[in-house]
């Protein structure tokens, strides 16, 4: 990573993993048990506008097991390229489907960088848990992510740890 983008994006990361390793609650009131919380996700990157992505993932997460994400995301530029890469603002809404069904809402708030020769995104941010039905009707948390994707082929992947009540 370059080292101007690399100062740029270091501190929201370090941020959030401070807040992690802190073991903050992410409410004052939590419901249920605080759990340990993590995984992985391979996912396929469908654009519907500039701005907007619908993704779809496989993923293998603690507490879901094998479980299918639906993500909505809005991707905006954060000003001009800057030594071929372009800084971004990340949001979305995702919800994981486990087996049984119970669905776990969450909320991704990040950074990335697009590198404009190649095509490949890197990422990292926070996704907060909103809740969810069946066990999950309360959840709250929070997690790390980090991920890469590609804008050439649509594919990309995330590994996420954090923290979740329920």
């Amino acid at each position: 990573m370059n080292t101007t983008l690399a100062n740029h994006v270091r501190p929201y990361a370090l941020a959030g993993a401070a807040l992690l390793a802190l073991g903050l609650p992410a409410s004052p009131v939590d419901a249920g048990q605080d759990r340990p919380y993590s995984g992985r996700c391979s996912t396929i990157v469908t654009p519907i506008s500039e701005s907007q992505l619908h993704i779809a993932g496989d993923c293998n997460l603690t507490h879901l097991g094998a479980a299918k994400a639906d993500t909505l995301q809005t991707v905006m530029p954060m000003g001009d390229p800057m030594m071929g890469m372009l800084m971004l603002h990340i949001v979305n809404d995702t919800t994981y489907r486990a087996a049984n069904g119970d669905l776990l809402t969450m909320k991704f708030t990040g950074h990335g960088h697009l590198d404009l020769a190649t095509g490949h995104v890197h990422y990292m941010g926070v996704e907060s848990f909103t809740g969810g039905t069946g066990r999950f009707a309360a959840a709250s948390g929070m997690a790390s992510v980090e991920g890469t994707a590609s804008v050439v082929t649509n594919v990309g992947q995330f590994v996420s740890k954090g923290r979740i009540s329920y």
